[in-house]
């Protein structure tokens, strides 16, 4: 009985239709604190205090990227956006919720100014077709199969070839054994990257692509803020037989008989001039191109008006006039248009759903008693800087560390520095253990 009942009157969508579940009048479990406990093994008492500390002080929930990328994981998105609304401080200064707070500077004051765009992807595509990302295995195993996505159906078709352009779906994808069983059965694979990954390894054409470094490019700077261009000068040239991403598929293009649609008679200097007379640099700032190249960078003034904004703010002050881009105007605790999917795993409001894989389920654990997390590395963003000397600082023994209590250490029997197999019903990688406190046994 403390949440805002008001706001969510005022403010919100379905709250009537998410309460009976939440008072375990849909399924006879009550979503108690000492419910939470057995899941969490948070004391109940402390699972209040927070609820009243949220409630007693202006609270903002910075979620983030990890919590959804896991199985179930658009519930915990929601759940917060729900409590949010309970606790009804969102639109006000440093109340709500926010998921880029952290690695995107989600916080940061925008310029509000134009910054750079690229070439554009071009029309005339006549394939019409999205999966999940998670679903490449699915599709190129599965032809004629037909899955739901998104409330519609999406019949896979016969995929023959693939082209991967500076990426690695080896490194991906949730099965990497099932996805390399699904690559055998292409006819033909073809990479764009400058980097020898397991993805070009199993090409049948690879075309070397140049580093940044072996190139001249433009880029804008904060993803939220997006208040400076950078110059991307060429440092090195081009090394071996390696080329630019653009003039790879201008010749690829060309032998489609599409080069003039795609270059445009432009050269890729051309392009990033062209980018930047799009700019608020050049538009207002009258900065010429030259003198941009020069200097390498432009930083833009953040208006006061940015400094003073608050997210959710004008829906606030008016839910009318401000409607949110949902089926209501108003923030979704249930979903009419979710709920009319029929989903066994997927509510109309948001649901606790028990994981295919975690320490909650006893069969599971007594034949792998160890629950991976993979949060980023420590020494880089993805893989970048792998193949440096920045990773010796980290590897043990030039393998990928891995992480165990003291107490597992001594269970398991292995000691720090040791090279450990890591093994499920999918497959099994080698890495370097690091006996530390700073994980939970388990």
């Amino acid at each position: 009985k403390k949440y805002d009942a008001k706001f969510i009157e005022k403010y919100t969508h379905g709250f009537d239709k998410f309460l009976p579940y939440l008072l375990g009048k849909e399924d006879g479990i009550e979503k108690t604190p000492e419910w939470a406990e057995k899941l969490t093994e948070i004391p109940a008492a402390t699972i209040k205090e927070l609820a009243t500390t949220m409630i007693d002080n202006r609270t903002f929930i910075a979620g983030n990227w990890a919590l959804q990328r896991a199985h179930h994981g658009e519930q915990v998105d929601w759940s917060i956006i729900t409590l949010a609304s309970m606790i009804g401080q969102i639109g006000l200064p440093g109340g709500g919720f926010g998921f880029s707070m952290h690695y995107a500077g989600g916080g940061d004051a925008a310029s509000k100014k134009a910054t750079v765009g690229g070439i554009p992807q071009g029309g005339g595509n006549k394939v019409n077709l999205n999966i999940p990302a998670s679903r490449m295995s699915d599709l190129l195993l599965n032809p004629g199969k037909t899955v739901t996505f998104k409330g519609g159906k999406v019949t896979y078709p016969k995929i023959e070839v693939m082209l991967s352009a500076g990426s690695s779906p080896i490194g991906h994808q949730p099965d990497v054994n099932e996805l390399i069983g699904a690559m055998r059965t292409l006819d033909t694979i073809i990479t764009v990257d400058p980097w020898w990954t397991p993805t070009a390894k199993m090409s049948d054409i690879v075309f070397p692509a140049t580093t940044t470094l072996e190139r001249d490019d433009i880029t804008q700077g904060m993803s939220y803020a997006q208040d400076r261009l950078f110059a991307m000068k060429k440092v090195v040239d081009a090394r071996y037989e390696s080329k630019d991403d653009y003039w790879i598929f201008a010749q690829l293009s060309k032998r489609f008989g599409k080069e003039k649609k795609f270059t445009r008679k432009r050269t890729s200097m051309q392009w990033i001039e062209r980018f930047y007379k799009r700019s608020y640099a050049k538009k207002k700032m009258k900065i010429a191109f030259e003198d941009f190249w020069k200097e390498g960078v432009v930083k833009y003034e953040i208006p006061e008006s940015s400094r003073d904004f608050v997210r959710h703010e004008a829906f606030r002050k008016d839910p009318v006039k401000n409607a949110l881009k949902t089926e209501s105007g108003k923030i979704q605790i249930f979903s009419e248009k979710f709920e009319a999917f029929g989903y066994d795993d997927f509510k109309g409001h948001p649901t606790w759903f028990e994981p295919a894989e975690w320490l909650g389920n006893k069969e599971l654990v007594a034949k792998y008693p160890l629950h991976l997390v993979s949060p980023h590395p420590t020494y880089r963003v993805h893989s970048q800087l792998d193949n440096t000397w920045v990773q010796n600082v980290h590897k043990v023994q030039g393998r990928e560390p891995i992480r165990i209590s003291p107490n597992d250490a001594n269970k398991f029997g292995v000691r720090d520095g040791e090279i450990v197999e890591v093994y499920n019903d999918r497959g099994s990688v080698l890495a370097g253990v690091v006996v530390t406190d700073t994980i939970r046994d388990g």
